[in-house]
């Protein structure tokens, strides 16, 4: 109906073919220790984020290896630094929805008023403050 092409990952030689070849579930742990050193070696935004979506779905398919590189100082490093931007956005995430609430109560209590609020909670607009109330 469709042609259609099948991959044995196996038979793929890593150096040539690290990309397809980390979309498998069968990394082995200095396998994705490569993978981490070619993303880290990147320079172009657009290559940074494909490779991005590639280490994602591979470290989600080989969590043994991951598990087993936990304890490896320099590949935490760089699993880091490829996670940062992911790591920044939960984070502001959470900063953003923690002074909602607190903004929230401190309204809910009626001892300040918006601009009172955002003397403490300077992030949040007196638009935001009273969109609260």
């Amino acid at each position: 109906m469709f042609p259609t092409q099948i991959i044995v990952t196996r038979e793929l030689r890593s150096p040539e073919h690290t990309w397809l070849k980390s979309l498998s579930g069968k990394l082995k742990k200095q396998e994705l220790k490569n993978l981490l050193k070619q993303v880290d070696g990147l320079t172009h935004d657009f290559d940074k984020r494909l490779a991005d979506a590639v280490l994602e779905m591979s470290i989600r398919a080989n969590l043994e290896a991951v598990k087993e590189l936990k304890g490896d100082a320099t590949m935490c490093q760089a699993l880091l630094e490829i996670m940062e931007p992911e790591i920044n956005k939960i984070t502001e995430e959470a900063v953003v929805k923690a002074n909602m609430e607190t903004a929230k109560n401190m309204l809910k209590y009626g001892e300040f008023s918006p601009e009172e609020i955002r003397k403490y909670i300077p992030r949040l607009s007196i638009k935001e403050i009273k969109s609260l109330a």
